[in-house]
């Protein structure tokens, strides 16, 4: 999944509810232990010791999911504030588009100088998909079919009384998602033709992903829903072992932001492949080129943001940086780089160095 759907779906059903309290960074305590081999004798059974440790401690620590292995370091590419302030993301078309809330456009951003382009007025904050050879938006109230080499709008469909609704995209199918349905549009006629009820009972949706072959929903009782993404017809459900919240579909497995990191299970039996721990007191946004995993979080330790890049297939650290910015209302993978951009409209691209 090239853009970071569950983000969207959690930020509209949160403001739709409440404003939700920023949670602050936990702080942690570390400890030194120190030893005296001032004499020969000492220092040798001192050195056993260490030996010993190693192989019966710290080898197999090194190799649990708990440790964060060294990777290549990243680099900021660039930094600049192409936007009044920060929305969703979306690469596509052969461009970056980019929610702008506060000026209520889409803006066209060029993949290589990061430049703006065309501004596609939208009178809010936008919800983005790409599919059936249109950019898809859901802004004050509409769904918006959007021709992206003029950027001109083509049709419109009113998202009912709620107003709610963000484009999801499964090849040339359109589908709105919403905390309890998924309404499939016929992309001509801009009507919604099918309504797959997903909720059950209190238990309302939570999370989405798009695969190759399903579409993923995440439901509050712990269970994820597949489904055919032509019909929206069930094809299986899987209940998660460990809590986490669905954000992506990568490297065959299904991304879950977990505790105080990363874990991929099975899409079929919902076995955890590997866990990733970053020490973070929470992931705000997960982003994925379908081998290769952008997370950015705010370490439990306190300071600035960090991104971490990961091997999506094992969960290995390939690399990490400091962010210059606080926050991240939208991120992509856009090529061999991740975009985030801040609730200030501040724009950070990172690459491998």
């Amino acid at each position: 999944m090239r853009e970071d759907f569950v983000t969207q779906l959690r930020l509209q059903l949160r403001d739709a509810a409440d404003r939700e309290a920023r949670r602050g960074p936990l702080g942690r305590l570390w400890q030194a232990l120190r030893w005296d081999a001032s004499r020969p004798a000492i220092a040798g059974m001192a050195v056993a010791a260490v030996v010993a440790l190693l192989a019966l401690v710290a080898i197999p620590y090194l190799r649990s999911d708990e440790t964060l292995p060294a990777g290549r370091d990243l680099r900021l590419a660039a930094d600049s504030q192409p936007l009044e302030s920060g929305g969703r993301l979306l690469p596509a078309f052969g461009s970056v588009w980019a929610s702008d809330p506060a000026a209520g456009e889409i803006v066209r951003l060029d993949r290589d100088s990061r430049a703006t382009g065309r501004r596609i007025p939208v009178g809010g904050e936008a919800g983005l998909g790409a599919a059936a050879g249109y950019l898809w938006a859901t802004a004050g109230g509409e769904l918006l079919r959007i021709d992206p080499a003029s950027g001109e709008t083509t049709g419109r469909m009113s998202l009912g009384p709620e107003g709610l609704g963000l484009p999801v995209a499964a090849g040339d199918t359109v589908w709105l998602i919403d905390a309890m349905r998924l309404r499939h549009v016929d992309p001509e006629r801009m009507v919604v033709d099918r309504t797959v009820r997903l909720d059950r009972g209190s238990f309302m949706n939570a999370g989405f992903a798009a695969g190759p072959d399903a579409l993923y929903v995440q439901r509050a009782d712990a269970r994820i829903l597949a489904l055919d993404p032509g019909s929206g017809k069930r094809t299986g459900t899987i209940r998660l072992q460990r809590p986490g919240a669905l954000a992506a579909y990568a490297a065959g497995g299904l991304v879950l932001a977990a505790e105080d990191g990363v874990a991929t299970v099975d899409p079929e039996t919902g076995e955890q492949r590997w866990l990733r721990r970053l020490g973070v007191s929470r992931v705000n946004a997960i982003a994925t080129d379908i081998t290769t995993l952008w997370v950015q979080g705010s370490p439990a330790s306190g300071g600035r943001d960090r991104l971490w890049r990961l091997d999506a297939l094992d969960g290995r650290v390939l690399g990490s940086i400091d962010l210059p910015g606080y926050g991240v209302a939208g991120m992509a993978a856009v090529g061999d780089d991740a975009w985030v951009v801040t609730p200030g409209g501040q724009l950070q691209v990172v690459g491998p160095s």
